[in-house]
């Protein structure tokens, strides 16, 4: 598990069960530590110690651009979303294998999909717990949140615990090697990639769909990008960045 300081002035008991949920205990940042955990105005974020131009990462599901993404935006015609076989008559139930900051799970949840997500990263899932749990104490999406919403800090290849329904769907959105010639890609990705690294492993998590899922596992990938586990999808469904490979089941 991820070791980044945490350093925080609150001391009641619901901060210290978070501490121990996601393996994390308080302590003083060191000179080899480039990142540090803390809350700041009522929310937990990561902090880069090295680069004061980085600024601040923390999961903001009721403002910000994945607010805007959801109140401006078309989610019901986006890619990932007809990626997912999302209809209005038939809204299914997803297990997102690789969580991350939970933005896609998070736009799949605001169209009416049921949304569980894994995250094996201690730090990111801590970060995407706050998150949530903001997220349901406001007025306008807490009850949808609290309804479709729900994360597991666990390793998906490990073996799943009792997941709270049999998903229809399969998601993964694996970290994928950074190009040397790519742009600038925005800090939340820049931490991801610092914290998490590359998914090593990630061609096994194709099998642990098909063991799961009952109709169909979505890849989300670089257009660039190869296949998972080099294996060619049924349909793929491209955006500006990237497309989405669908593997049916049924």
């Amino acid at each position: 598990m991820n070791n980044i300081p945490y350093i925080s002035g609150d001391t009641d008991e619901a901060a210290k069960e978070r501490l121990r949920l996601f393996g994390l205990s308080e302590r003083s940042a060191g000179d080899n530590d480039s990142f540090i955990l803390e809350t700041d105005q009522g929310r937990w974020q990561i902090r880069s110690l090295k680069d004061k131009n980085f600024g601040a990462v923390h999961i903001d599901f009721v403002s910000g651009k994945v607010a805007h993404r959801r109140i401006f935006g078309s989610p019901r015609n986006e890619a990932i979303t007809r990626a997912v076989g999302f209809k209005k008559d038939a809204i299914p139930n997803i297990l997102d294998l690789t969580a991350g900051l939970g933005q896609d799970a998070f736009v799949l949840a605001s169209v009416g999909c049921r949304i569980h997500m894994i995250e094996r990263c201690n730090i990111i899932a801590a970060l995407l717990y706050d998150g949530l749990k903001r997220a349901e104490k406001d007025n306008e999406i807490g009850q949808w949140v609290r309804k479709r919403l729900s994360l597991s800090f666990e390793d998906s290849l490990n073996g799943l615990k009792e997941l709270p329904f049999e998903p229809d769907v399969v998601y993964i959105d694996a970290m994928f090697p950074e190009k040397k010639k790519s742009a600038l890609v925005r800090k939340e990705v820049q931490l991801l990639r610092e914290i998490v690294g590359q998914d090593f492993d990630q061609d096994e998590l194709l099998e642990v769909g098909r063991n799961i899922a009952k109709r169909r596992i979505v890849v989300k990938r670089p257009n660039s990008a190869e296949y998972l586990n080099n294996e060619k999808p049924n349909i793929s469904i491209k955006s500006k960045n990237y497309r989405f490979d669908i593997y049916l089941l049924t």
